[in-house]
């Protein structure tokens, strides 16, 4: 996550060099707490930049799920509601059949 940082060109601070991460990767983060000031932030987000719905599963299943420490279903569950909260229910309804819980 951390090799995507890009930097941000519009600011006004000649000598300061500010990143920040892709919008896939905010929508991650945000997605893992799912309370209802993400979910604002994360529509006020869909609504500023063009989000790749496939982009954030793909990175959900490889970098998010793999280390997740607690509750696969929880997670899934948030990480779902967020999806159908920005992408709609037909395409969280599809990305539910392709996450896959790890085996103990």
């Amino acid at each position: 996550m951390y090799a995507r940082f890009r930097p941000l060109d519009d600011h006004h601070c000649e000598k300061l060099k500010i990143f920040i991460h892709e919008a896939e990767d905010l929508f991650l983060m945000k997605a893992q707490r799912a309370g209802s000031k993400d979910l604002e932030d994360l529509e006020n987000l869909a609504k500023k930049v063009k989000l790749d719905a496939q982009l954030i599963l793909e990175r959900f299943k490889k970098e998010i799920l793999p280390l997740n420490a607690c509750d696969d279903e929880l997670l899934k569950d948030r990480f779902l509601s967020c999806i159908d909260k920005v992408f709609g229910e037909k395409v969280a309804s599809g990305f539910t059949k392709q996450i896959k819980y790890r085996t103990n």
